[in-house]
Protein backbone atom coordinates (compact mmCIF):
# COMPACT_ATOMS: atom_id res chain seq x y z
CA UNK A 1 0.00 0.00 0.00
CA UNK A 2 1.41 3.48 -0.94
CA UNK A 3 1.45 6.61 1.72
CA UNK A 4 -1.27 8.15 -0.63
CA UNK A 5 -3.85 5.17 -0.28
CA UNK A 6 -2.88 4.99 3.31
CA UNK A 7 -3.47 8.30 4.22
CA UNK A 8 -6.73 8.24 2.91
CA UNK A 9 -7.59 5.37 4.40
CA UNK A 10 -6.58 7.40 7.88
CA UNK A 11 -8.92 10.12 6.81
CA UNK A 12 -11.95 7.88 5.72
CA UNK A 13 -11.59 5.88 9.03
CA UNK A 14 -11.37 9.27 11.15
CA UNK A 15 -14.16 11.71 8.92
CA UNK A 16 -16.08 9.00 6.61
CA UNK A 17 -16.73 5.99 8.84
CA UNK A 18 -18.23 7.23 11.39
CA UNK A 19 -20.63 8.59 9.85
CA UNK A 20 -21.56 6.13 8.18
CA UNK A 21 -21.64 4.03 11.54
CA UNK A 22 -24.03 6.87 12.20
CA UNK A 23 -26.39 6.25 9.26
CA UNK A 24 -26.30 2.47 9.79
CA UNK A 25 -27.67 2.88 13.02
CA UNK A 26 -30.70 5.18 11.99
CA UNK A 27 -31.53 2.61 9.06
CA UNK A 28 -31.65 -0.14 11.56
CA UNK A 29 -34.09 2.46 13.55
CA UNK A 30 -35.91 2.18 10.34
CA UNK A 31 -34.99 6.04 9.65
CA UNK A 32 -35.20 5.23 5.86
CA UNK A 33 -38.66 4.08 6.01
CA UNK A 34 -39.95 7.12 7.98
CA UNK A 35 -38.01 9.50 6.01
CA UNK A 36 -36.78 8.34 3.36
CA UNK A 37 -36.10 11.98 1.58
CA UNK A 38 -34.39 13.49 4.17
CA UNK A 39 -32.35 10.27 4.55
CA UNK A 40 -31.08 9.97 1.15
CA UNK A 41 -29.84 13.86 1.83
CA UNK A 42 -27.66 12.36 4.74
CA UNK A 43 -26.60 9.12 2.48
CA UNK A 44 -25.68 11.66 -0.47
CA UNK A 45 -24.04 13.75 1.38
CA UNK A 46 -21.57 11.26 3.16
CA UNK A 47 -21.07 9.49 -0.45
CA UNK A 48 -19.87 13.09 -1.92
CA UNK A 49 -17.63 12.53 1.58
CA UNK A 50 -16.18 9.80 1.08
CA UNK A 51 -15.37 10.89 -2.61
CA UNK A 52 -13.74 14.12 -1.92
CA UNK A 53 -11.14 12.19 0.50
CA UNK A 54 -10.21 9.99 -2.24
CA UNK A 55 -9.45 13.14 -3.88
CA UNK A 56 -8.14 15.43 -1.52
CA UNK A 57 -7.24 13.42 1.85
CA UNK A 58 -5.15 17.04 3.28
CA UNK A 59 -8.17 19.59 2.21
CA UNK A 60 -8.70 19.16 5.91
CA UNK A 61 -11.18 22.93 5.95
CA UNK A 62 -13.41 21.53 3.28
CA UNK A 63 -13.70 18.30 4.94
CA UNK A 64 -14.49 19.46 8.01
CA UNK A 65 -17.13 21.70 6.44
CA UNK A 66 -18.84 18.64 4.59
CA UNK A 67 -18.49 17.03 7.94
CA UNK A 68 -20.61 20.21 9.39
CA UNK A 69 -23.11 19.90 6.34
CA UNK A 70 -23.81 16.31 7.38
CA UNK A 71 -24.47 16.89 10.58
CA UNK A 72 -26.57 19.27 9.82
CA UNK A 73 -28.58 17.19 7.90
CA UNK A 74 -28.49 14.09 10.58
CA UNK A 75 -29.85 16.53 13.08
CA UNK A 76 -32.68 17.73 10.48
CA UNK A 77 -33.40 13.81 9.68
CA UNK A 78 -34.44 13.31 13.57
CA UNK A 79 -36.35 16.65 12.97
CA UNK A 80 -38.29 15.27 10.48
CA UNK A 81 -38.29 11.34 12.07
CA UNK A 82 -39.83 12.76 14.95
CA UNK A 83 -42.74 15.12 13.01
CA UNK A 84 -43.78 11.56 10.80
CA UNK A 85 -43.92 9.81 14.12
CA UNK A 86 -46.19 12.53 15.15
CA UNK A 87 -48.27 12.22 12.31
CA UNK A 88 -48.15 8.66 12.45
CA UNK A 89 -49.65 8.57 15.99
CA UNK A 90 -52.23 10.96 15.27
CA UNK A 91 -55.69 9.61 15.79
CA UNK A 92 -58.24 10.73 13.54
CA UNK A 93 -60.21 12.33 15.80
CA UNK A 94 -56.68 14.58 16.46
CA UNK A 95 -56.45 15.54 13.08
CA UNK A 96 -58.06 18.79 13.70
CA UNK A 97 -56.12 20.16 17.30
CA UNK A 98 -53.09 18.91 14.83
CA UNK A 99 -54.19 21.35 12.08
CA UNK A 100 -55.02 24.45 14.71
CA UNK A 101 -51.48 23.98 16.30
CA UNK A 102 -49.86 24.04 13.26
CA UNK A 103 -52.05 27.23 12.40
CA UNK A 104 -51.48 28.81 15.95
CA UNK A 105 -47.74 28.50 14.78
CA UNK A 106 -47.75 30.03 11.31
CA UNK A 107 -50.26 32.86 13.03
CA UNK A 108 -47.29 33.67 15.52
CA UNK A 109 -44.92 34.14 13.00
CA UNK A 110 -46.82 35.82 10.65
CA UNK A 111 -48.13 38.25 13.69
CA UNK A 112 -44.36 38.67 14.72
CA UNK A 113 -43.79 39.67 11.18
CA UNK A 114 -46.22 42.01 9.66
CA UNK A 115 -48.83 41.74 12.03
CA UNK A 116 -51.25 40.03 8.98
CA UNK A 117 -53.60 36.94 10.02
CA UNK A 118 -53.91 34.60 7.45
CA UNK A 119 -55.65 31.89 9.25
CA UNK A 120 -58.95 32.20 6.27
CA UNK A 121 -55.93 30.36 4.31
CA UNK A 122 -54.56 26.95 3.71
CA UNK A 123 -50.91 26.22 5.52
CA UNK A 124 -49.17 26.05 2.40
CA UNK A 125 -50.86 29.69 1.35
CA UNK A 126 -49.74 30.77 4.84
CA UNK A 127 -46.40 29.66 4.69
CA UNK A 128 -45.90 31.23 0.97
CA UNK A 129 -47.61 34.64 2.52
CA UNK A 130 -45.46 34.51 5.69
CA UNK A 131 -42.06 33.98 3.79
CA UNK A 132 -43.42 36.67 1.27
CA UNK A 133 -43.74 38.66 4.04
CA UNK A 134 -40.40 38.04 5.55
CA UNK A 135 -38.65 38.76 2.20
CA UNK A 136 -40.17 42.19 2.49
CA UNK A 137 -38.80 43.06 5.58
CA UNK A 138 -35.42 41.91 4.67
CA UNK A 139 -35.27 44.19 1.41
CA UNK A 140 -33.34 47.79 2.58
CA UNK A 141 -36.26 50.53 3.44
CA UNK A 142 -35.49 53.44 0.29
CA UNK A 143 -36.38 56.94 1.65
CA UNK A 144 -38.41 58.73 -0.07
CA UNK A 145 -38.38 62.04 -1.52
Amino acid sequence: MNAKALEIRVIDAKYVKPLQEQLATLASARYNILAPVSYGYVEQGINELAEFVTQSPRAFTEIDEQVDRIQFQFRRLESVVQEVTKLINVEKSQYEPFVLEAESRMYLISSAAKGNDYRDQSLSAQSNRIAHDVERLRQPITPRH
